[in-house]
């Protein structure tokens, strides 16, 4: 489980740095055995939504 997601920051405009984010994720959730949970405030914006996929079948979303 990765909490407060949205203490991450990420500029989508720094290449460098969001290839960094990525990998850093990558290797956080590539750790998980069954599944993963990424826990946000849902009253603020989410900087890392920019390198999570928006397939459906790949990350299900709760609102």
């Amino acid at each position: 489980m990765l909490a407060d997601i949205h203490c991450y920051r990420c500029r989508p405009e720094d290449q460098n740095q969001l290839d960094d984010m990525k990998r850093r994720f990558y290797v956080m959730v590539s750790r998980a055995r069954e599944q993963v949970v990424l826990l946000r405030q849902a009253d603020r914006p989410c900087p890392v939504e920019v390198i999570l996929p928006t397939d459906q079948a790949i990350l299900r979303r709760w609102r």
